[in-house]
């Protein structure tokens, strides 16, 4: 994943720490963090190609079943003076632990209990941070967390897509990453 044994600096940290806050998602308050994983997805994917502005209740209904895989560092909130400013969604490959054309579901949930050891992969889902934000380092903070979640628990990272115009995404991602992995292609077309 990353060669070095750490990705930043005690003084980067101290200073980021500083202006941000870090913390896992409270899974007793569900539907009071999925409304904020909401808030920020609308607010910081607003100008995206190929997002479309969500519902609360749309958000808690993908993440009902998925909460009981998840854990709660598996949900980042970076919050500056209290205010949410940006998430992070990432979670063990599941896929490693379940046969081939087996979906998830209660023998998933299983699976990860019993063998969650064996998964030897993370991804990184996705990441928002507001537009006021960008650039002061919240994504920075988010990213030394879940390094601290991660480290010595996985092999290897993997990340979403990048949509390849998003120049400040693809150099977080040479940074720290090995190589890119996969490209795809994407085509659109209006509809009159």
């Amino acid at each position: 994943m990353v060669n070095s044994p750490e990705l930043i600096n005690n003084d980067i940290r101290n200073k980021l720490n500083e202006i941000y806050t870090v913390r896992k998602a409270d899974f007793r308050n569900f539907k009071q963090e999925i409304e904020i994983y909401t808030k920020i997805n609308n607010e910081a994917f607003k100008d995206h190609l190929f997002y479309y502005q969500r519902k609360t209740e749309e958000d808690y209904e993908l993440f009902k079943d998925l909460k009981y895989l998840m854990k709660e560092e598996n949900l980042l909130f970076v919050e500056k003076a209290g205010v949410p400013a940006g998430f992070m969604l990432w979670y063990p490959d599941f896929n490693e632990i379940i046969d081939k054309c087996e979906t998830v579901g209660i023998k998933t949930v299983i699976k990860n209990k019993l063998f969650s050891h064996k998964i030897k992969t993370f991804k990184i889902v996705e990441i928002g941070v507001i537009p006021e934000e960008r650039n002061r380092g919240a994504i920075l903070a988010l990213f030394d967390y879940c390094f601290k979640c991660t480290k010595g628990k996985y092999d290897t990272m993997e990340s979403s897509w990048i949509l390849t115009n998003n120049m400040k995404s693809k150099s977080f991602g040479i940074k720290w990453a090995d190589e890119e992995s996969k490209h795809y292609k994407a085509y659109i077309k209006d509809i009159i």
